[in-house]
């Protein structure tokens, strides 16, 4: 009797938890499948608004024989570049076919600006500020993911994309130049030495706290010729370009980051960043101000 209990309670267990993890494996698969929608999304919708603004400088007549071309399409489109970009997108989802793999239905532009000017009016979208900046083109464009579970528990999710650019204009701008009484109060800030990983303070070069410590360079040809490669980290293998690391007072070799000789590093930063960033002057070599 206590044998047919014990198949008893495998067999309800069962039906428990089976339901409940093939739930949460589709739900995964899903979930999976609405993160790639979002990201081609994305992504087509970045192309052709792109192409879009690559026209800009087309339709000002600079290579006339491309201009009649985009113009005859803007032409067909109802003379809206709105519904050209909604057209061209169509076109392509349904040629890749993700019309029917992936939506309920078709995607609609929810909003359209062309050519807009930002540095007359405080713009504020979808937590973007444009200031200062013309020619803008911006679209949204919003699409409804089909949920392929044979039972609905909620209904299709809707998902909004959102891109930006500025026209191809051809155009440059200069405004409010600095004047030179104001270059020459911009005068370059003190160099200083952190230790980015730990510490609090920043110090000047020959502070008695980071003389012993390597500073953080980019590898180049000029310290290939002034020092030569750690053997303990194999750091012949760097690059140049790559972080290289010196004891610039008692070294005579450059080290990998991995190297057991670097356990701290300090880098150079200007003062002002230093103090931006929460540094204090150290108490021992007390830098000076700028």
């Amino acid at each position: 009797m206590a044998r047919w209990s014990e198949k008893g309670s495998v067999l309800v267990e069962t039906a428990i938890i089976l339901p409940i993890f093939i739930l949460a494996v589709l739900t995964i698969g899903f979930i999976m499948r609405l993160y790639y929608v979002q990201e081609y999304m994305q992504h087509a919708l970045a192309d052709e608004v792109g192409r879009i603004a690559a026209e800009v400088y087309l339709n000002r007549k600079v290579f006339p024989n491309e201009a009649a071309k985009i113009i005859e399409e803007f032409t067909r489109m109802d003379n809206s570049v709105e519904s050209l970009l909604l057209n061209r997108m169509e076109s392509r989802l349904s040629e890749e076919q993700a019309i029917d793999l992936y939506f309920s239905q078709k995607p609609e532009m929810i909003d359209f600006r062309y050519l807009f000017d930002g540095r007359h009016e405080d713009y504020e979208k979808h937590g973007i500020y444009f200031l200062n900046t013309d020619d803008l083109i911006d679209a949204a464009m919003a699409c409804k993911v089909e949920i392929p579970f044979p039972l609905k528990f909620v209904d299709d999710i809707c998902l909004v994309q959102y891109v930006v650019v500025r026209g191809w204009t051809g155009t440059e701008r200069i405004e409010n130049p600095m004047r030179f009484e104001e270059m020459l109060k911009s005068s370059a800030s003190e160099i200083v030495y952190v230790f980015p990983r730990a510490g609090e303070r920043y110090h000047e070069k020959t502070c008695i706290y980071i003389t012993n410590y390597p500073v953080k360079k980019i590898l180049t040809e000029s310290i290939r010729k002034k020092y030569t490669a750690c053997l303990i980290c194999n750091a012949y293998n760097l690059e140049n370009g790559m972080f290289a690391y010196v004891f610039e007072e008692s070294g005579e070799v450059f080290h990998c980051k991995e190297c057991p000789l670097v356990d701290r590093y300090i880098i150079s930063i200007e003062q002002e960043d230093a103090k931006a960033k929460g540094y204090t002057p150290c108490k021992k070599c007390k830098p000076k101000e700028n």
